[in-house]
């Protein structure tokens, strides 16, 4: 797999000049490098909008139209001063991209104590860009290979629950924390595990196939092999979030047709408030599911 990873909040002058120079390293062959200097006093949400455009504006490039399925990973990795709240940048993300943190400032009075800190930052940069490149191939194989079994690929807005918007970010800083492929792999069985002991498997009535039921009973039935419908660009969305939650999850890439089937006393007609995308909830009728995509799009 080839991925895009966005540098974000690197301070500009000194310490972004000596990471662009050495970006072929810190990116290795299969990464493309977008960076994005900080300027001093900043805030680090600045970047924020520059780096989803920046996003956005690949979207068309990165998708293979005959698998339906985006090329690349994507990911921000961002360098943060120690103590800084950085709740809402990540929250511009979530849950599309993956997001990793590194925590970093500028020591040092002399020429050498400062090279010394600017390697220190370099380290933990390329660090972070290889337990990033390692989180979003872990992941990238369960949204494809178990894109029916799993429930990370499940719409945070209309799959109603008190736990699973947490469980999802805990599983990102989880997998962007670990070094060995046999640890992802591990960790992601272990957490799927722990999803399902507040949304156990729901035996589908007459039906082999299992799905997950939302704290209101309604069933999110996977459509197997039945994908169809996959997301037109650039489509009529206010945010670039809504188009970038509808290739990947965490930064891994999933088919673009996939979605739920939602239902509840099927056959009858699913009735009940939903939200579609970047709007609210609204009342909605099912004939008798609605389609509900990953990225919260829904199609009646």
């Amino acid at each position: 797999m080839q991925f895009v990873f966005a540098y974000a909040g690197i301070p500009a002058g000194e310490a972004y000049d000596a990471v662009a120079a050495r970006q072929k390293v810190l990116a290795g062959e299969n990464t493309t490098f977008e960076g994005f200097a900080l300027q001093p006093g900043k805030p680090l949400e600045l970047t924020t909008r520059n780096v989803l455009r920046r996003f956005y504006s690949r979207l068309e490039k990165d998708l293979d139209k005959q698998s339906c399925i985006a090329t690349t990973g994507y990911a921000v990795i961002y360098v943060r001063a120690p103590g800084t709240d950085v709740t809402q940048f990540e929250r511009a993300f979530f849950p599309s991209t993956l997001t990793v943190g590194v925590e970093w400032k500028m020591e040092g009075n002399t020429a050498e104590a400062r090279r010394a800190s600017l390697n220190h930052l370099f380290r933990r940069l390329l660090s972070a860009t290889l337990r990033a490149r390692r989180a979003i191939t872990t992941l990238h194989k369960q949204v494809v290979d178990k894109a029916n079994r799993t429930p990370v690929l499940l719409p945070l807005g209309n799959f109603h629950s008190g736990n699973y918007e947490q469980w999802l970010k805990r599983l990102e800083q989880s997998l962007a924390q670990l070094t060995e492929d046999t640890e992802s792999l591990q960790m992601l069985g272990e957490a799927v595990k722990d999803f399902e002991r507040w949304h156990p498997k729901h035996q589908i009535e007459n039906s082999l196939k299992q799905c997950y039921c939302d704290d209101r009973g309604i069933e999110f039935r996977a459509p197997g092999k039945d994908l169809h419908g996959i997301p037109s660009m650039p489509g009529d969305h206010p945010s670039e979030l809504c188009l970038l939650s509808a290739f990947r999850r965490l930064g891994a890439p999933f088919h673009s047709a996939f979605h739920y089937d939602v239902q509840k006393d099927s056959p009858r007609k699913l009735r009940g408030r939903f939200c579609t995308c970047h709007l609210p909830h609204a009342d909605m009728t099912g004939d008798p599911h609605l389609n509900v995509a990953p990225n919260d799009f829904v199609r009646v």
